[in-house]
């Protein structure tokens, strides 16, 4: 059972799970902010997009990181997630049920921030 432990695939999981979950109707998400102070409310949309793509990042820097043809993993890991960010950004442009939202990206590349030096410790360990 060695290709459940496989990198490649957490990080494939992880990116169709959370391609699936920026695309889905808003209304079908369920409301998990209503019990929060209205202040923290209306940022749990930004810390989910934060906390997604942190993790992402690392799960993909984690998967670089095992081919031997990519020299800078966790570099390359920002930039691909950066660029996936924005694509899916654009995809919800073009869904009537979803907006393309500046914040959401801000909030993306913040998780890829916070991520980078722990992806780069994370890959570090696993050489």
């Amino acid at each position: 059972m060695k290709n459940f432990n496989s990198p490649h695939l957490h990080a494939g999981l992880w990116i169709v799970s959370v391609t699936v979950l920026m695309m889905m109707p808003a209304p079908a998400l369920p409301d998990l902010g209503s019990w929060l102070p209205p202040t923290l409310d209306q940022w749990i949309d930004k810390i989910q997009h934060l906390l997604a793509f942190m993790v992402m990042v690392v799960l993909v820097a984690r998967s670089l990181g095992e081919l031997e043809s990519v020299q800078r993993p966790v570099s390359m890991a920002a930039i691909l997630t950066l660029g996936f960010s924005f694509i899916l950004e654009a995809l919800q442009a073009l869904v009537p049920w979803r907006l393309f939202e500046v914040m959401d990206l801000v909030a993306d590349a913040l998780g890829v921030l916070i991520a980078l030096p722990i992806a780069k410790r994370y890959v570090e360990l696993t050489e």
